[in-house]
């Protein structure tokens, strides 16, 4: 992957948009399409907003765009463990007095197993390969880093004091407005976690 070239949409988003070229446009990707005069109807300004900060730091050396998709997808499989661990305790362990379900890692070790054996295979996994390869396909990294950190912060605001727990919760909800910004996809993972705040 990092030593991949620009192809298809990358020629254009990472190399001749006119808004990566600054950072003083920032503001101005949330006024436009991801593609300019496209029949592409795509919003994701989160993306673009990656592109000037990758093109501050490495100018038109595809390198470093390539760099930040792999850094972006180890990060969603980190994220992806935590909240794989968090989940599987919720649901295996749900009539489970709270104290017990705290310490569920140290009593139930194959949890945290399953759960860091299910993000492994989640981040080899071929499927992701556009993600990583192709630069403009981080838009799914991202959407997914953000949804998923944002349930993350949900869940430990849930078993914070109220002043904290505040915070985490506006934390939740900014990145879950970046991830839907970033990749419509996300809204299937508002749908689950919903889903899981609701009938779990």
């Amino acid at each position: 992957a990092l030593q991949g070239q620009l192809i298809w949409d990358d020629q254009y988003l990472a190399r001749s948009n006119p808004f990566i070229k600054s950072p003083v446009l920032i503001l101005e990707t949330f006024r436009h399409y991801l593609f300019m005069d496209s029949f592409s109807a795509h919003y994701r300004p989160i993306q673009t907003i990656t592109y000037i900060f990758d093109y501050l730091l490495w100018g038109t050396n595809e390198f470093g765009y390539h760099v930040t998709n792999v850094l972006l997808h180890v990060v969603s499989s980190i994220l992806l463990y935590f909240l794989l661990r968090r989940l599987l305790r919720s649901l295996l362990l749900r009539d489970v007095q709270p104290r017990s379900a705290q310490a569920a890692p140290q009593q139930l070790p194959w949890i945290s197993r399953l759960a860091f054996l299910s993000a492994l295979i989640w981040s080899v996994h071929p499927v992701h390969s556009a993600a990583i390869d192709y630069i403009s396909g981080r838009a799914d990294s991202l959407a997914f880093a953000c949804a998923s950190g944002g349930w993350l912060l949900f869940l430990k605001a849930r078993e914070t004091a109220r002043t904290r727990a505040f915070c985490l919760y506006a934390g939740a909800m900014l990145l879950g407005v970046v991830a839907v910004l970033s990749r419509e996809i996300a809204f299937i993972w508002m749908l689950l976690f919903f889903a899981h705040l609701f009938f779990v």
